[in-house]
Parts: C-alpha cells; sequence; structure tokens
C-alpha cells in the first residue's frame, strides 16, 4: 500500500491520527481552508478575503502544510505549485493518495497548468493574483461538490 512509501517519506506521519482529522472534519463549525504559498503577500490577501466567513490557516512550505493536512485534515486547499523544496505537485500526489475527497485548487501565473497527472484532486485553478470572486467561484463548486459539507459556506 502506499500509506507504507508514504510513511517512509514522512515519518511523523501517524495514521491514526489523520483519519481521525477525516472523522472530525464533518463536525465542524466554520470550513477549513488551507493555503499553501510560499509568497507571504499572497498568503496575506487569502487572510484578508477568507478569515471573516471561514477557518483560514497559511503555510509557507509544502513540508509544513503537509503536516497539518495530516493532523487537520482541511476542506479546502489552495496549493501554490510553484513551491521551493517539496514542489506543488509532490504535495498533491500526497494529498490525493490519503484523502479520497480532498478539494485542490492550484493557484499559479500560469494560465494553464500542468496538472493532468493528478487531475482526479485538482477541482480547478486561480490564476494569481486572485480575487474575492475568483476564490468564491471556487467555494460556490465545492457546495457543489460536497453538499453536506458545503452547508458551512458561509
Amino acid at each position: 500500500m502506499y500509506y507504507t512509501t508514504l510513511y517512509m517519506n514522512a515519518p511523523n506521519l501517524d495514521l491514526k491520527r489523520f483519519e481521525l482529522a477525516l472523522r472530525q472534519r464533518v463536525h465542524r463549525k466554520r470550513l477549513c481552508i488551507l493555503i499553501i504559498d510560499p509568497q507571504s503577500l499572497s498568503r496575506q490577501m487569502a487572510i484578508e478575503v477568507l478569515s471573516h466567513d471561514y477557518e483560514v490557516v497559511t503555510c509557507a512550505s509544502s513540508e509544513q502544510a503537509l503536516h497539518y493536512y495530516l493532523h487537520h485534515a482541511p476542506d479546502i486547499v489552495f496549493l501554490d505549485i510553484d513551491n521551493p523544496g517539496m514542489n506543488g505537485l509532490d504535495i498533491l500526489e500526497h494529498i490525493a493518495v490519503l484523502d479520497a475527497e480532498a478539494y485542490v485548487i492550484l493557484l499559479t501565473a500560469r494560465e494553464r497548468p500542468d496538472h493532468h497527472r493528478l487531475r482526479k484532486c485538482v477541482q480547478g485553478h486561480v490564476v494569481k493574483p486572485f480575487t474575492r470572486k475568483k476564490l468564491a467561484q471556487h467555494l460556490y463548486g465545492f457546495g457543489l461538490a460536497y453538499p453536506n459539507r458545503g452547508t458551512r459556506l458561509a
């Protein structure tokens, strides 16, 4: 199973903790949105746009984000694919294997990002600089894809 490979690459992985986080996800009062972007300006903009209505967590590195994801199973991930170190596609691969209900939106400077190899997990992309309207469109899409979890949308 891929969990074994992932465990070897992430020695702090606690599968029982992750399974608990997945179960707790459905009982949250507010949607949890994880923003993974090495640019502090993008992270700050996302906080300003989303934090009034949602629980927003930002991470500058993919490693930090993967750790957060494994412990909290956020509802939605906005992921910059051009992260240093473990790039966005690497973390996307980990998320796709671990979480069948992952809802990931790519943040990118490219009009057509190359994410074809992991389409099952990627729900779309937002070209930077993003606006409140662009992010809201993807939050609406989340509500359609997961009506039970989407009831916590603002």
